[in-house]
């Protein structure tokens, strides 16, 4: 983009937007969605394009985001989405159910936006944690509506789903609807039941397209590969079928001039756990997959749309380094929030390398990690590449201006077993090794912790991850291991009080919940519940 064209992208931005109301904001995310499994940066084969042509659109009428990142896997994704802090302020493992992992002291980005009017929905995937009923989405900020189902994963038919407080439905009254269409149906009846001189917040994290993959009622997995899993393409068609659906009813409820959306996925494609194997998520041409440390894992495809963005900037591209938790304060700031970075009353010390378990929040209850992410939405309808002098992604992990990065090791088995991927998917499915795990070689260290050898890569001119540039840089290598370190030792896990949580009586809870249920096995919070104190 020309400096000129730059110009008038940035005053198309703020022209007409002082004093009008604040947009709608739509967030959309997919799960274990590879780079390569749409056609909004991936295949552009006609069956790819056929199944992915309603989010493609949105992306061509959008920005697209060719350095966004997310964590390796899937709830510190959206444990950053909903706090704005990064995994480093809230844990890299998965949340259990009755998980406290959100600190009940933060502010959830719904509960910013309702602060300034909004009125939030939340339809689809959960596992945040959900220790105490202050953990459900119903009781931070999501008053429109919340359908979703506290695990991880499991059947899209029957899967148990939450409604608010209470279970959707009991064991014998569920209709074992397919995720992807319950979940696109409440969010387009929402829109149409919406009163559009309020500003809507819906937050839709699809279970599609995580294994199992189950395949939407009457359809089957049919057409060619063309290095996309037939199941995977057949489930994401569903998906976009919705998406066309909802942003008709936008337009249609005359919100969609006014409506920022977002779409991204959680990490990137899952891969197979041994090779070679022609299933599961394709991140050509990215390097490993989901539970991995290495691009194809923590960058996802990533667009905003909708009619809120300049019509200068339609049909673009941006490069900067973004991060799923700079979206609470971009839509903090859209919304006319003030405080974005939800600080603690009591501020952090300043951390000490020479005394590294000092705890720099000092086991104070006023005291937490402010918001992380950054608003950037200037640097968006500027059309300019902002990138921060350094961006964490994992405690292995860290990128130097939007170029340099180093991967010290891959993560450690005791935030997660699964092991990861140390390759290349090619376009047509298949795999070139880039190792073996603990092996010789850089980046591959996982259950051997006793000794790293990092990585360090130039992402500029090697988005593959194929040359280690660490022996020839050292300089730099120490910079950005030294930056790593230290950053870490802002870790923060959540601490939310006793009198936030409520009383934990676990026998009376799994009562409660057989109760409502009329069946065994509901997965409900544990603390709090009522007739429990």
């Amino acid at each position: 983009m020309t400096l000129r064209a730059m110009m008038a992208a940035a005053l198309c931005a703020c022209a007409g937007r002082v004093g009008a109301a604040p947009p709608h904001l739509v967030f959309i995310l997919a799960d274990d969605l590879g780079w390569h499994d749409t056609s909004v940066f991936g295949d552009q084969s006609r069956e790819t394009r056929a199944a992915t042509a309603n989010m493609t659109a949105l992306a061509d009428d959008g920005v697209r985001l060719s350095h966004h990142y997310v964590h390796w896997h899937c709830s510190p994704t959206r444990r950053s989405f909903v706090s704005g802090r990064l995994p480093l302020h809230h844990g890299e493992g998965l949340s259990a159910i009755d998980g406290d992992d959100l600190d009940l002291r933060w502010r959830w980005v719904s509960e910013m936006l309702a602060d300034e009017g909004y009125v939030g929905h939340w339809y689809g995937k959960g596992h945040t944690g959900y220790k105490s009923m202050q953990h459900l989405p119903a009781n931070r900020g999501f008053a429109g509506g919340s359908v979703l189902y506290l695990t991880g994963a499991g059947s899209y038919y029957t899967l148990a789903r939450m409604n608010g407080t209470e279970p959707w439905y009991t064991q014998e009254t569920a209709p074992h609807q397919y995720s992807t269409d319950l979940f696109g149906s409440l969010a387009v009846s929402a829109v149409e039941a919406h009163d559009a001189t309020k500003p809507m917040f819906l937050y839709l994290p699809w279970q599609a397209v995580h294994t199992p993959y189950d395949l939407p009622p009457h359809c089957d997995a049919a057409g060619p590969s063309n290095g996309v899993d037939p199941k995977i393409r057949t489930m994401i068609k569903d998906v976009d079928r919705w998406v066309g659906a909802l942003t008709a009813a936008l337009k249609k409820k005359g919100m969609y001039d006014n409506t920022l959306i977002v779409f991204s996925s959680d990490n990137g494609g899952a891969a197979p756990n041994s090779m070679p194997k022609s299933g599961g998520g394709n991140n050509y041409p990215l390097r490993g997959a989901k539970h991995s440390n290495w691009q194809g894992g923590m960058r996802t495809q990533t667009f905003v749309s909708g009619g809120y963005v300049p019509t200068g900037l339609r049909g673009t591209t941006n490069g900067g380094t973004y991060h799923v938790a700079d979206w609470y304060p971009t839509f903090c700031k859209l919304a006319g929030g003030e405080r974005c970075d939800d600080a603690s009353p009591v501020k952090p010390l300043p951390v000490d390398p020479a005394d590294p378990s000092k705890d720099i929040y000092q086991g104070d209850a006023a005291c937490w990690p402010s918001v992380d992410g950054r608003d950037i939405w200037g640097a968006l309808t500027s059309g300019a590449a902002s990138v921060p002098a350094y961006q964490w992604l994992s405690r292995e992990v860290m990128i130097k201006e939007g170029r340099y990065k180093i991967v010290v090791a891959q993560f450690s088995p005791d935030v997660a077993m699964s092991p990861p991927m140390s390759g290349w998917r090619q376009k047509d499915g298949t795999w070139v090794s880039g190792g073996k795990i603990d092996g010789p070689g850089c980046g591959l260290a996982f259950k051997n912790r006793t000794h790293f050898t990092p990585c360090l890569f130039d992402l500029e001119n090697d988005e593959r991850e194929e040359h280690d540039l660490a022996a020839s840089n050292p300089d730099l290598l120490r910079e950005l291991w030294g930056q790593l370190n230290v950053t870490q030792l802002t870790q923060f896990l959540s601490r939310s009080p006793a009198s936030l949580v409520g009383p934990c009586k676990l026998a009376c809870a799994a009562r409660h919940w057989e109760d409502v249920y009329e069946g065994s096995g509901f997965p409900g919070p544990v603390c709090g519940v009522p007739g429990c104190t």
